[in-house]
């Protein structure tokens, strides 16, 4: 976004409104992006605003935790550094402060680099939220220009996720959650012969996705058919969003007939116990039958859905995807 903004002023002569980018812990922001491309590019682009943007009315106000954390550039763009109390006393002849100058530090107390100049940050008080406030009624006139941002929950109901699954549509779309980028809603994408799988070690939340995916998927249409098979103790077994729940293949063979060629999703928990003597499963995968889906703690979908969750494989290394294949979560 903000490089984008850059474009735009770079592009356009007529004036645009200054802006002040405040970024907590510098160092931080910088190590969390540095793993992959994606992360790479987004360290480019702020990189490049930050070297171009006071030429065009965009300027940043940072904090780092210490000296190293800031990168040789960085560090050469910026003309005012102001320093409070440093770790390491040596790190102030960094910043050409002799170590004389230095004051003794209490809290709020800093000095500016090159002048060696000291001063007292001010203090809003014991009430931070009613010292912003206190700024923001002063410029209640000016537009929005940027979406606001906010921390991605850590726990959300379905009423809250504010979306309904689509059971007809092609793909079949089953809202499970927020994506972290756009904090919207995204969901398990099925086309017809695909299914979905939910993974991860015990306690991760794969019992709690297939009963989300149950209420939803019965919300969205009451006539659906929404098995659930439970071989061990699940949340399954008492949840009211399903037509019916077994732990017997023989009364899963059943349920299934009594479906016929109507659409009806399976929801398989703890699917690594499930051995299906009986090949009742198996058969429902084999068969082509036009319209249903299947979720299992370990997902899938072909004209029945099969949705289940697995725990971590032999070796030990929990399966934490949730994903269907060859498909990214749609949104």
């Amino acid at each position: 976004m903000l490089r984008a903004e850059l474009d735009v002023r770079k592009a356009v002569t007529a004036p645009r409104p200054e802006l002040l980018v405040v970024v907590d812990n510098l160092g931080a922001l910088l190590a969390d992006h540095d793993k992959d491309m994606a992360g790479m590019t987004v360290i480019d682009d702020l990189a490049r605003v930050y070297a171009d943007g006071p030429a065009v009315g965009i300027r940043f106000a940072a904090s780092a935790d210490r000296t190293g954390s800031v990168p040789g550039p960085w560090a050469a763009l910026t003309q005012q550094k102001l320093l409070l109390r440093l770790a390491d006393p040596t790190e102030y002849g960094y910043f050409d402060v002799p170590r004389r100058a230095v004051p003794a530090f209490l809290p709020g107390r800093g000095i500016v680099a090159g002048s060696a100049q000291v001063l007292q940050i001010r203090w809003y008080g014991e009430d931070l939220a009613a010292a912003v406030a206190e700024v923001r009624a002063q410029w209640t006139k000016l537009p929005r220009s940027a979406p606001a941002v906010t921390a991605l929950p850590s726990r959300i109901t379905v009423a809250q996720l504010g979306a309904a699954a689509r059971v007809h549509d092609d793909p079949m779309w089953i809202p499970i959650g927020l994506d972290d980028e756009s904090l919207q809603p995204v969901g398990i994408q099925l086309y017809e012969q695909e299914h979905a799988l939910i993974g991860g070690p015990p306690r991760s939340g794969r019992s709690t996705a297939l009963c989300t995916v149950a209420t939803l998927l019965r919300a969205a249409d009451p006539a659906l058919h929404v098995i659930g098979v439970a071989v061990r103790r699940s949340p399954l077994r008492e949840h009211r969003g399903l037509s019916a729940v077994t732990t017997e293949y023989a009364v899963l063979a059943r349920l299934i007939a009594d479906c016929g060629d109507q659409p009806l999703v399976l929801l398989v928990d703890d699917a690594e116990s499930v051995d299906d003597p009986a090949g009742v499963i198996d058969q429902l995968l084999r068969k082509r039958r036009p319209g249903t889906t299947r979720h299992r703690r370990r997902p899938y979908r072909c004209p029945s859905t099969l949705v289940r969750a697995l725990e971590p494989d032999r070796a030990g290394q929990p399966q934490r995807t949730v994903a269907h294949p060859g498909r990214r979560p749609g949104r």
